[in-house]
């Protein structure tokens, strides 16, 4: 669905949208270019942050989170208060295999040595790991005739030009056309809100998640096949 480009093809559909060589430079004022992997840049921004600060909000494979728990698992631990995980398919089919989600099907050693490690205090504690799977993420939708309605009535699902539309309309319906046709095609006029459900999680759920009062929680044992 996202296509090669991570955005539903919208280099291909929307060429206006992409960024000049020039744009990419060295000298970009907002960019810093580096040749360290995206684990050792992670744990140099972590490093830096207070004890239990950092929310960190998973929305594709714990490949990378794994691999920073390997480098240095005790700053992971120390650092980040609150994991938020969009991934996974408890008690739904999945979106990937009849019972997989992507995220978790791309990388599932390293879900289960964060989440079910045989080794003591090398993996996630579990009490700050939040995961948001399908069971929830699936029932959260974007209607299209709602976006098209509320944010830009020339919406449509195959590629036009920006008709004079604002940059952000523009860039936003353009990566959502390819989502509206494949969604047609399972039946549905409607974006399901996996990633964005994740993200509401981290901003509107305290640190401390407590029961509202008429609701109980009982404890699950879920394993993860590899």
């Amino acid at each position: 669905m996202e296509g090669r480009d991570g955005l539903g093809e919208i280099s291909g559909r929307h060429p206006d949208l992409n960024i000049s060589d020039s744009l990419c430079g060295d000298d970009h004022p907002q960019l810093q270019l580096t040749d360290k992997s995206g684990v050792d840049v992670a744990l140099e921004l972590i490093r830096v942050n207070p004890s239990r600060s950092i929310t960190y909000i998973v929305l594709g494979p714990l490949t990378n989170l794994a691999h920073m728990i390997q480098k240095d698992g005790d700053l992971v631990r120390d650092k980040i208060g609150r994991i938020i995980c969009m991934g996974g398919a408890l008690d739904v089919p999945g979106n990937t295999s009849p019972v997989a989600e992507f995220n978790f099907f791309a990388d599932p050693y390293a879900v289960k040595d964060l989440l079910l490690s045989l080794e003591p205090h090398s993996g996630l504690p579990l009490d700050r790991f939040v995961l948001v799977p399908l069971d929830i993420t699936t029932l959260h939708e974007l209607p299209f005739p709602v976006y098209q309605e509320r944010v830009d009535p020339s919406f449509d699902s195959f590629a036009n030009t920006s008709l004079g539309k604002p940059p952000l309309v523009h860039f936003t319906s353009s990566f959502l056309e390819r989502t509206r046709e494949i969604m047609i095609k399972f039946g549905k006029d409607a974006m399901e809100l996996h990633d964005i459900v994740a993200v509401w999680c981290a901003i509107e759920n305290p640190p401390n998640l407590e029961l509202s009062a008429g609701w109980k929680a009982r404890t699950r044992f879920f394993d993860v096949e590899r």
